[in-house]
């Protein structure tokens, strides 16, 4: 019995599948004489998530910059920098030219001609430096010394060059020239390197400064035959280029190192101009100034605050308080040669009017800074590197610390809502869930704008929604963080007038006022922000094509 039904079985199921085949091929031909169907599905999907911090917006800020400190804070930077003139553009030394001439006398012809030698011994003193400043030594870092002789001579000539003012490792500096006869007269270039050799200038002259003895021998070998006269003689050009030391000591007098001395810090807090820019103010708990100044100089300086302020248009300039003046600038000794001293001052809310100031958000802060090197009485001499400069920094510090008033928080994200598959839109629900990590309450509101920037609605259509402030420990950090889910039923006009969406401005409104009118102060750090997640269920006919299937 078993095996027949088995059998039956078997038989029958060529028959189903025959049948089943005959109603798929009738289905299909059927099918192709259509376009389209209209579906009426229910759909749902996530449109956008975003995190809006505060660190990471007054990151793009221009002319500042973020520190988070070691208990995370923010702390808007900003820093200026003025910068004296260098020693080099004062006190250089210029290219020093010495010519001269070097002619036989008859006694010196007698002597070549009975001997068949003879020489000349010749001195003078090369003023070296400039007219403004007296050298008494320096070490070079650079230089070359460069000489053309010629001789007309009709004699084999030899003539050397020593400096004792100039050595190098102790050793006197000699140079020998060779010059032999040719007929029309000898002509010699020469380029010697005097890098590392130190200048003494105070042992020459009647000066005890900026002279260097030079020393001249002349030797001259017969060519028999050859006739000698006194208008023969030998003409040299020295000049000693590319002057650059390494130290300088002297006086270098009376120089106003920064003649400008003073800038323009764009102060733009809260005030950027990118998309995700902020607005509003921010009443600033303890900001600080700090002035930083380096000096190399080692020259009597007398230096002051020659403005320090701040600009807004609708007030005009307020002027800063608190500041020391004159200032004491640190000057090296002959020990720190090449060193940079460093002192500074520190402006804040116990020694200054700086709160006050910054507070009413001006658009520049104004300083300068005048400095004079020796300054009129000044007998000390004076050393200097070819670098040597003085450096003012100024640091605006301002701990995100203090009260907030309406300051906003943007970020836009790409957002597509144009469904392009729906023909006709039923009906549409945007759920939007939110966290709040700040320790105040935010307003929130998200804004839909199309391809040309331009806004076609908001979510929230009468007032932004309030997102409450999370509670905060003994120390001002947050406990936690609050959340809040919330749909927004969309009718047809307004789903029909966002279509064209292309991006959604997510903003946060930032206000530390509470009841009554207090504004309790608050701390900002960089892990706190905004996070606002969007998603839609939407139901509405939707056009499909089999062939899409």
């Amino acid at each position: 019995m078993k095996f027949t039904k088995i059998t039956l079985l078997l038989c029958f199921v060529p028959v189903i599948l025959t049948s089943c085949l005959r109603d798929l091929e009738d289905g299909l031909n059927k099918l192709d004489q259509i376009d389209g169907v209209k579906w009426n599905p229910a759909f749902a999907a996530p449109l956008m998530s975003t995190r809006i911090t505060l660190g990471g917006l007054l990151d793009q800020t221009p002319n500042n910059y973020i520190v988070i400190d070691g208990d995370n804070l923010i702390h808007v930077i900003y820093r200026g920098e003025l910068v004296s003139m260098e020693a080099k553009d004062f006190a250089a030394i210029p290219p020093q030219k010495f010519d001269g001439t070097i002619n036989l006398n008859a006694f010196q012809i007698a002597e070549l001609q009975s001997t068949g030698s003879t020489s000349v011994d010749f001195q003078t003193i090369f003023k070296f430096g400039n007219d403004n400043m007296e050298i008494d030594s320096l070490l070079m870092k650079y230089c070359a010394l460069v000489s053309q002789l010629s001789s007309t001579i009709q004699h084999d000539v030899s003539l050397t060059l020593d400096l004792p003012g100039i050595t190098h490792n102790g050793v006197p500096f000699s140079v020998k020239w060779n010059l032999p006869y040719q007929s029309g007269g000898t002509t010699l270039n020469k380029t010697v390197q005097l890098g590392d050799h130190f200048f003494n200038l105070t042992q020459s002259g009647d000066k005890a400064y900026s002279q260097l003895l030079a020393k001249f021998k002349l030797e001259i070998t017969e060519v028999p035959g050859n006739p000698a006269s006194t208008s023969d003689a030998i003409t040299f050009n020295t000049d000693f280029l590319y002057n650059e030391y390494q130290w300088l000591f002297g006086y270098v007098g009376e120089v106003d190192a920064l003649p400008d001395g003073s800038d323009t810090m764009d102060f733009n807090i809260f005030n950027a101009t990118n998309s995700g820019g902020t607005t509003g103010t921010f009443t600033l708990n303890d900001p600080r100034i700090r002035v930083i100044y380096h000096n190399s100089y080692g020259i009597p300086i007398e230096a002051q605050i020659a403005e320090f302020s701040t600009y807004r248009p609708k007030d005009g300039y307020t002027k800063l308080t608190g500041y020391p003046n004159p200032l004491v600038i640190p000057k090296p000794n002959k020990n720190q040669i090449g060193m940079t001293l460093s002192d500074s001052f520190e402006l804040d809310k116990n020694n200054s009017n700086l709160p006050a100031l910054l507070n009413g958000l001006p658009d520049k802060l104004i300083y300068g800074v005048g400095v004079r090197l020796n300054p009129p009485g000044t007998t000390e001499r004076n050393f200097i590197t070819y670098n040597s400069r003085i450096t003012f920094e100024v640091d605006v510090d301002i701990p995100l610390y203090g009260s907030a008033d309406g300051f906003v928080l943007e970020a836009d994200e790409p957002l597509d809502l144009n469904f392009e598959d729906i023909e006709e839109l039923e009906s549409a629900t945007l759920r939007m869930y939110t966290e709040n990590e700040f320790p105040i309450d935010v307003k929130l509101q998200v804004y839909f704008i199309d391809s040309m920037g331009t806004v076609l609605d908001s979510l929230i259509e009468a007032s932004p929604l309030i997102l409450e402030s999370p509670g905060i420990d003994g120390n001002g950090r947050i406990t936690g963080k609050t959340s809040k889910t919330i749909d927004f039923v969309i009718p047809k006009d307004r789903l029909d007038r966002i279509r064209g969406t292309k991006t959604a401005r997510v903003r946060g409104t930032l206000n530390t006022y509470k009841n009554g009118g207090n504004q309790p102060e608050v701390k900002f750090f960089s892990d706190y922000g905004i996070f606002v997640k969007l998603g839609v269920h939407a139901k509405g006919f939707l056009n499909s094509k089999f062939e899409d299937l």
